[in-house]
């Protein structure tokens, strides 16, 4: 019986290491014979360079810098990847992800700054070719903060350059992009994003995600009319609109602009890692596929990692057990009718708050997943 391990990040709580850790410890006890293949599961957000380091195996370094993020102003340490085929992998929620900014989260004042000096970064090196993991991130700027960062000047109604951030997209008048760094042209951006939202209206990035960044109900009309404006000046610059493209609204918008000012490609970032070769290998002859995250609900179904390799299963005929700290009834009934799955919710009611779930959140998933063991049939 070969049962792979899959799951991604459960946001906040677990690295997708920790979950197979503790699905592996139990798994040895109900089964000695099995042959249990982990593979830790990403789509752009928290957790890639974890994925392609299981791609990469041996043939990639780690370049660790320090950079600025969540907030102006305040300096981390961060990570990517480089390969041996000169591809810098970088997570952008390395530094500015909503589980950095923690309980400061607040769209209108986090910036994706940070990214802008890990690409420069790069490119100092010889560096042309990227792979950007979009997601999980804690900014509303549509990537302003990135670009400023890179060259690119935003002027106030004073002529004066300033760093925005989501709170400030409408104090910007005029966009400069005479000193915009020459050797992004140069370079191929494959974007790897996690979910499929435009940037704009109800299904884009401010309405469906700001609130989970820190922004009141109250306060999304206003980030909305902010990022309006803003998108109004890039369509200004560059003669076109792109606010209705899929992904424009990815990563709070910063998908609309790497579409407006480098040479990419917007793929799906658990796609790109489903579909490799390392992948592929890990799941050759599986009889069950384990996956999961912290909140499986229906931004899952926009593209999140779990949802791609359910999709993956089913296209294989290979059951599959879905782990979630919570689960929504709805969803578990759309993926119920369209293959061989099961589900463990380890959490029913109200969700406790984010700091007493990390605590209990390796206890709660042995307990939930052994008892899921002793009772219900597996395979």
């Amino acid at each position: 019986m070969k049962i792979v391990l899959a799951p991604a990040p459960f946001k906040g709580t677990m690295t997708s290491k920790e979950v197979i850790s503790a699905l592996k410890s139990c798994l040895i006890c109900f089964d000695k014979k099995a042959k249990l293949v982990s593979f830790p599961l990403a789509d752009g957000g928290d957790g890639t360079l974890e994925s392609y380091k299981t791609i990469e195996k041996h043939h990639f370094k780690i370049i660790r810098i320090e950079t600025t993020g969540p907030f102006l102003n305040e300096k981390i340490k961060a990570q990517y990847l480089l390969t041996d085929r000169k591809t810098a992998i970088i997570e952008s929620c390395q530094f500015f992800g909503l589980v950095k900014a923690g309980k400061r989260a607040n769209p209108f004042l986090t910036t994706t700054y940070g990214l802008g000096e890990a690409i420069k970064d790069a490119l100092n090196t010889g560096i042309r070719n990227f792979k950007i993991g979009l997601g999980g991130s804690s900014t509303n700027d549509l990537g302003s903060g990135m670009l400023q960062a890179l060259g690119m000047r935003f002027l106030d109604k004073e002529q004066k350059s300033f760093i925005p951030t989501g709170g400030t997209l409408d104090q910007i008048t005029s966009i400069d992009t005479t000193d915009f760094d020459s050797r992004i042209k140069e370079s191929k951006f494959s974007i790897l994003t996690d979910v499929t939202n435009p940037l704009l209206g109800t299904n884009g990035a401010t309405y469906v995600f700001a609130k989970q960044k820190g922004a009141c109900l109250e306060e999304l009309p206003l980030l909305e009319k902010k990022t309006r404006h803003f998108n109004d000046l890039i369509t200004k610059v560059i003669k076109k609109d792109i606010s209705s493209k899929i992904g424009s609204g990815a990563c709070g918008g910063l998908g609309a602009c790497f579409l407006a000012f480098t040479p990419c490609e917007l793929i799906s970032g658990a796609n790109d890692i489903i579909s490799s070769n390392a992948f592929q290998k890990a799941v050759k002859g599986a009889d069950f596929i384990i996956t999961g995250e912290g909140h499986i609900d229906s931004q899952t179904l926009n593209g999140k990692a779990p949802y791609r390799l359910i999709q993956f299963a089913f296209s294989k005929k290979i059951p599959v057990l879905a782990i979630g700290g919570q689960i929504d009834a709805d969803v578990m009934q759309e993926l119920s009718n369209k293959g061989n799955i099961s589900f463990l919710s380890l959490t029913t009611g109200s969700p406790l708050p984010i700091e007493e779930l990390k605590k209990k959140a390796k206890d709660n998933l042995t307990a939930a997943f052994s008892d899921y063991l002793c009772h219900k049939r597996l395979y």
